[in-house]
């Protein structure tokens, strides 16, 4: 996986720990907990929604720091907002967090793990992130850079 997104994602993490509600361009997931959703059975056959899946899984699992979960992704069932994953418009996403329906668009050519967690990054980060490293606490950039390298 792409360290800057990891890096970057982390950052959005520890940012949330320490305001939970809201980052400088607007608001965070709540509660960290990302719950996902796919349009329909015609557009993402059981293959390439276990692709997704597990690509979900090893995002949350690389974004764990000595066992302290980041963030988690979990199926919706009837949260408001979400990531709803379709087949619209080539391999797109937009930036960041939005209350209600967030779409990232992944058609049969962005079905491989480098596109989908490229697509699934730009939900997570935040614009602003290079430019808020410098308020991370020492303690946590120091775990992160262990965890990375």
């Amino acid at each position: 996986m792409n360290i800057f997104y990891i890096y970057q994602v982390l950052l959005i993490c520890t940012i949330a720990s320490a305001r939970p509600k809201r980052s400088p361009v607007g608001p965070l997931w709540p509660d960290r907990k990302i719950p996902f959703a796919f349009t329909n059975i015609i557009e993402f056959d059981f293959e390439e929604r276990d692709l997704i899946r597990a690509t979900l899984k090893e995002i949350q699992e690389s974004l764990s720091v000595e066992g302290d979960r980041c963030l988690e992704f979990t199926e919706r069932t009837d949260q408001k907002d979400y990531i709803l994953f379709t087949e619209m418009n080539g391999c797109s996403s937009g930036i960041g967090f939005f209350p209600g329906k967030n779409q990232i668009s992944l058609t049969d050519e962005c079905m491989n793990k480098g596109t989908i967690i490229h697509e699934i990054m730009h939900r997570l980060i935040n614009r602003l992130v290079p430019l808020l490293e410098k308020n991370i606490f020492t303690t946590k950039r120091e775990k992160l850079n262990n965890h990375i390298f």
